[in-house]
């Protein structure tokens, strides 16, 4: 038996990413940091310097670590424990540089 993918759900999950997209950029421009656009191939090593179990309350992921520079992408860095993860990373002597990104790709970066 053949299942054939339903078009007007595949419109409505681009719709819905779409709107995700523009709300993160939204947030980036409000919080005057940079949004980030693209697909995401994480540095393991980078992904675990954060648990996952504090990652995810955090809405936080490690994607890069270049000697002591880390890129993190984050849902907003307005979030009490986004904010502390940071400044844990920055106590451990880490230069962090943060961007704005969706749930679905802080999501994706998690189940990685």
């Amino acid at each position: 038996m053949r299942f054939s993918r339903n078009p007007a759900n595949d419109q409505i999950a681009t719709i819905r990413k779409e709107g995700e997209k523009r709300d993160a950029m939204r947030r980036a421009d409000k919080e005057r940091l940079p949004y980030f656009d693209s697909i995401v191939r994480p540095d393991r090593d980078a992904l675990t310097l954060i648990p996952k179990t504090a990652a995810t309350a955090a809405k936080i992921a490690v994607v890069k670590k270049e000697d002591k520079k880390l890129q993190v992408l984050v849902y907003t860095t307005k979030n009490r424990n986004t904010q502390a993860e940071i400044n844990l990373l920055k106590k451990r002597g880490f230069t962090v540089g943060v961007f704005i990104t969706t749930m679905d790709t802080l999501e994706n970066l998690w189940g990685a």
